[in-house]
This record gives C-alpha cells, structure tokens and sequence, in this order.
C-alpha cells in the first residue's frame, strides 16, 4: 500500500476567526468552529462575532 499526501492551500476561512481552514487542518483545530484555533495562525480578518 503507497502513502498519498495531499496539500490544502485553501484561503478561505469558513468559520471567521481569522486562520484560513488549510492553516487550521495542519494546526489541528476545527475549520468550523470559530472558537477552535491556534491564535499564532491568525493571518486574515477576523470575522466572526
């Protein structure tokens, strides 16, 4: 069995809490949870309430 590897380069932040949903798959948190995520990830607007 081979290994496939398969890179997100995804700039959309669905749940709009500033980390891109590629960035929080690599840090390990929820895309879609606004209130999961690595602080030091954040690099687009924050647009969650």
């Amino acid at each position: 069995m081979s290994q496939i590897t398969v890179s997100v380069t995804s700039t959309v932040d669905c749940d709009g809490d500033g980390v891109t949903d590629a960035d929080e798959i690599a840090d390990g948190t929820d895309p879609n949870d606004a209130c999961s995520y690595d602080p030091a990830s954040v690099t687009v607007s924050v647009t969650s309430v």
